[in-house]
Order: structure tokens, then sequence, then C-alpha cells
């Protein structure tokens, strides 16, 4: 359930075109991450580390511009979270929802 939540949770707070929400939890950000990873041909590999999966995006999206105002809203939350690296049972659940495979 938590999983779907997350989807839920960030699959809104992109949607609105005038953007006011920050992601609030690693759960969120690593569903974030995989969300643009995917949008962007990057690789997702649940071995990786929330942490490191989060630089390597980061990087990705530091200068770049979204196709439309969804996909700016989407790297926005990405630039401007920091993860904690907390441990999440559900870690490999959320990224394959984030990459459209739940």
């Amino acid at each position: 359930m938590v999983p779907y939540l997350v989807k839920q949770s960030i699959d809104i707070k992109i949607s609105f075109d005038d953007f006011l929400s920050m992601m609030k939890s690693d759960y969120e950000c690593a569903y974030a991450c995989a969300l643009a990873a995917t949008q962007l041909g990057l690789p997702v590999d649940p071995s990786v580390p929330l942490v490191e999966f989060h630089k390597t995006v980061k990087e990705a999206v530091a200068d770049r511009k979204g196709e439309d105002y969804v996909q700016e809203n989407l790297f926005e939350l990405i630039r401007c979270y920091k993860p904690e690296g907390i441990e999440m049972p559900e870690y490999e659940e959320i990224l394959k929802l984030g990459m459209g495979e739940g």
C-alpha cells in the first residue's frame, strides 16, 4: 500500500501548473528518481542505494529543462531534495512503480 500512496503523492504534486509542493520523504524520492531516470533513459538498479541513485539523477537533471511543466516539476522535486538514506523495505517495488512496471 505504501508504494501506491507514494506514487499518488508524487503524481499529484507534479500535475499542477502552479507548482508549490516539495517531497517529504525518501519514499517519494525513490519514486520520483525512478520516474525521471526512466524518462531520461538512465538505468534503475535496486542494488544502488537511494543516496547514490538520487545523486546520479540529480546530476542528469541539474541544468535540464523539462519537456512540459509536469516533467519540469518532477526535475525540480529531485533538485530540491536531499535523501536521508533510510532503509525502505519497499524500495524495489517503489522503483518498479516509477519505471511503470507496477
